[in-house]
């Protein structure tokens, strides 16, 4: 789950990096009251100045996250352009018309209203306002996931910003670029620290400086979230101390929420209090987390409740729009009474009470999933450090029969007349059906690996002790002298789940088999039996006794995994657990080992 929850962070950066407005505008006199105020203002004869004043309250209404009253402006500015046949504002139009499709992620409007545009400025020569189409263009296809017309697009666009000595413009593509290289991150380090060089010493009043900024840090921080420190170069740029990388992400994050606050740029600045609280949490901060994710909740939420009305406001023309504010008006002039003021007022207790009541359902909602994403993550935990005791298993179970053939073929190799005609064909006999065993051992692990992946517990059911006798006998019977006998007279059977046991087992019957190596008359027997109404399977061997520290490790869970404290013995003690099967073993120097498995 977490994993799946990285790569949706990671996706969320590009679209946010690459969706931007291309337009500057300036704090100063460019608020939304300001603008509405200037546009009475203009004479109605006076089109340019309000297609003009429309374009620029639109670009505010988009930095506020306000899409239906963007759309509004933008619909009443191209109407009016279209009239007067001043195609230099129809393509200003289209270029606002095509940053909201993009936010709305309609990215087929998006593209054709940026290739309108980039007609309209071929025609006229505007090549400045050419470049910056042509990277809306290449923002589109990057994150249609279409890399090679992005580039392409990028590429023309930035050689105009080039020629034109535009620096500011062109570290913009520079940060958009970098967003495209997300999995290598020191080349997204390089880009968006050169971007930020340009805007430092000719800062850049437009909102992809602070996207840029949010981004930097974010890749700082995924150099240490997902232990990438240790496959990538180390300089100024990137330092070995992935404290020191938390603190350049965390600067660079709060410098981009600082920024984006004094641009009132509502939406990027959401997004990394999403990407701070995240950071802080992983350094243990969850006071700031908390503070950090609880804003971005709001305001997405918010943002999210307008997306109805983005829809409906995209299907409305123009005069559909004019039609719907004069009913607007209607509507409040008939509120003149005093009878429906105070039915209005009533209505808006009754609706603030049912809104209280939905956000206090919606934050126990948001309580309980909370609550459960966290136990998913602790199952998850779980079953992840099973499968790799596991895949450990592989390893000790099929590295013996391997390294036995390995040692013969070498013999073979270097001494071949040390063995008789009748010897080397018993030998490869026993290597045929050595290496068929220990097929069948490797196909059945594996599949049963592959069954347990998406929920790696074990199946309890009913196992016949034959069963699992029968496996040992096939898969030791060609690969050893020792002999094992296996006596089950009542013919018993176990609830367990077959494939653990049968791993527990052959683990117990290789370890007996290599403490005989140098036993004279060796033996190991297994036995079934009944005991205070459970099952319990014996392995008994006459070797040399297994050692106080063997028996410490598989009783003792605090015991560090490595070849010296016996891998085997950690691996039976875990999966033991995991079937709740009880072992007790029996041993004494020179007297042999009995290992008891009570199932």
């Amino acid at each position: 789950m977490k994993i799946i929850l990285q790569q949706k962070i990671l996706v969320n950066i590009l679209s946010i990096a690459l969706c931007l407005p291309f337009f500057s505008y300036s704090q100063e006199g460019r608020t939304i009251d300001s603008i509405r105020q200037r546009l009475k203002k203009i004479p109605a004869e006076d089109k340019i100045g309000k297609v003009k004043e429309s374009i620029a309250l639109g670009q505010q209404y988009i930095f506020a996250s306000n899409y239906t009253a963007a759309m509004d402006c933008y619909q009443q500015a191209l109407t009016i352009a279209q009239n007067i046949n001043n195609d230099s504002l129809e393509a200003g139009c289209y270029v606002g018309l095509a940053v909201i499709a993009y936010y709305q992620h309609d990215l087929p409007k998006d593209s054709l209203y940026n290739f309108k545009a980039l007609t309209i400025f071929r025609k006229n020569h505007d090549t400045l306002r050419e470049g910056k189409t042509l990277r809306n263009i290449a923002a589109t296809y990057a994150q249609e996931g279409d890399l090679a017309n992005a580039n392409k697009y990028f590429g023309q666009s930035s050689s105009i910003f080039m020629q034109m000595h535009q620096l500011k413009l062109a570290a913009g593509i520079y940060s958009n670029m970098a967003a495209m290289y997300r999995w290598d991150l020191r080349k997204s380090i390089e880009l968006e620290l050169a971007a930020k060089e340009i805007w430092d010493k000719d800062p850049n009043d437009g909102v992809l400086p602070a996207v840029n900024l949010g981004n930097l840090g974010s890749h700082y921080f995924y150099l240490v979230k997902f232990d990438s420190l240790q496959f990538i170069k180390h300089d100024a740029l990137i330092s070995a101390s992935a404290s020191e990388n938390l603190e350049r992400a965390e600067r660079y994050l709060r410098q981009s929420i600082q920024l984006a606050g004094q641009n009132n740029d509502i939406n990027h600045q959401s997004h990394f209090m999403g990407e701070l609280s995240e950071l802080l949490a992983y350094k243990g901060n969850f006071k700031d987390a908390y503070y950090n994710i609880r804003k971005y909740y709001e305001t997405q939420d918010s943002i999210f409740s307008q997306e109805n009305k983005n829809k409906i406001a995209q299907l409305e023309s123009a005069r559909e729009m004019d039609v719907k504010n004069k009913e607007i008006v209607n509507k409040e002039l008939q509120l003149s009474t005093q009878r429906k003021q105070q039915i209005f007022f009533i209505t808006g207790l009754l609706l603030l009470a049912v809104i209280g009541c939905l956000l206090y359902w919606q934050g126990r909602i948001r309580k309980k999933t909370n609550t459960t994403l966290m136990q998913l993550n602790n199952e998850l935990n779980e079953a992840n450090k099973t499968k790799a005791r596991f895949f450990a298993i592989l390893s000790h179970d099929l590295r013996s029969p391997v390294a036995s053939l390995v040692n013969f073929l070498r013999l073979q190799k270097k001494k071949p007349d040390s063995l008789t005609e009748q010897q080397v064909q018993n030998h490869e006999q026993k290597i045929e059906a050595s290496a068929e065993s220990l097929l069948e051992t490797m196909e059945t692990m594996l599949l049963w690996s592959k069954g347990q992946m998406e929920n790696f517990k074990p199946s309890m059911q009913t196992v016949p002790v034959n069963n699992l006798f029968n496996y040992l006998e096939r898969t030791f019977s060609s690969t050893t002298q020792t002999g094992i006998v296996f006596i089950n007279p009542a013919g018993l059977s176990v609830i367990t789940d077959e494939n653990y046991l049968q791993t527990i087992m052959h683990n117990l019957t290789s370890n007996a088999i290599k403490a005989l190596k140098h036993t004279p008359n060796a033996l190991i027997e297994w036995k079934a039996f009944e005991q205070d109404g459970k099952t319990v399977l014996s392995v008994t061997d006459n070797g040399p006794g297994l050692t106080e520290e063997s028996m410490f490790t598989l009783f003792n869970e605090a015991t560090a995994v490595n070849a010296r404290t016996g891998l085997g013995l950690h691996l039976i003690r875990d999966l033991a657990k995991a079937i709740q099967c009880k072992i007790t073993v029996k041993a004494a120097p020179g007297s042999g080992t009995v290992f008891s498995l009570f199932a």
